[in-house]
């Protein structure tokens, strides 16, 4: 019987937040060019885009999103597990936006990000 859990979501290598729902898409960037000789697909280079919403803890992880996102800093993520594999990325932050709520004293964010580079391993 296959064991079911959610995907976990590391960038650098370290869990910054405590992810709450994630979507990943990649796209491979594959054409079709129409010949004389015919329909011919072309290879193009993945690359796509992830999503996380996250319960964002108040300290002790060393690591602001919104900086990363200002300074147009590269990211590695790892998004794993999928059937037992790990999607390795190279990443840009597209859009970070927050949202607190008083009476529950929580932080919650929702991440987004380019990636390209992109490795399965496992």
């Amino acid at each position: 019987m296959a064991r079911i859990r959610s995907a976990s979501i590391f960038l650098n290598n370290k869990r910054v937040a405590w992810m709450q729902s994630a979507d990943e898409s990649i796209k491979t960037g594959d054409t079709l060019e129409v010949t004389d000789g015919g329909v011919h697909p072309t290879d193009g280079t993945p690359m796509g885009n992830v999503s996380c919403q996250v319960l964002v803890p108040v300290a002790g992880t060393g690591f602001d999103i919104v900086k990363k996102a200002l300074a147009h800093e590269d990211l590695k993520i790892s998004f794993g597990v999928v059937d037992g594999s790990i999607h390795q990325y190279d990443a840009r932050v597209e859009e970070v936006s927050h949202k607190t709520e008083v009476a529950s004293g929580k932080l919650t964010g929702d991440w987004k990000f380019h990636i390209f580079n992109i490795q399965v391993t496992g």
